[in-house]
């Protein structure tokens, strides 16, 4: 984390893509890099290398349909049912 003027500490992002694993590639030809908890402490020590930077298992996320709404810039971002399962 980094400490700012105004003291807040901030986490920091790093976004990696990779190609995509069989789930994601149904919709896109990549994805972010996704880090397992045991690979965790070798990011964060600086130690990672490239055997890290790989597409998460197949099994790693789920997908389900969603409302249209999730997409729309006037519905509030904290909306649990924005990301609910509908009917497809």
């Amino acid at each position: 984390m980094e400490r700012y003027k105004n003291r807040h500490e901030c986490a920091q992002l790093h976004d990696d893509c990779h190609y995509a694993n069989a789930l994601a590639g149904q919709v896109h030809d990549r994805m972010p890099v996704l880090l397992q908890q045991e690979d965790f402490a070798r990011w964060l020590a600086g130690t990672a290398d490239s055997d890290m930077l790989k597409p998460a298992p197949d099994d790693y996320l789920q997908v389900w349909p969603v409302s249209r709404r999730v997409n729309s810039s006037h519905a509030p971002s904290d909306d649990p049912t924005l990301i609910e399962q509908i009917a497809a």
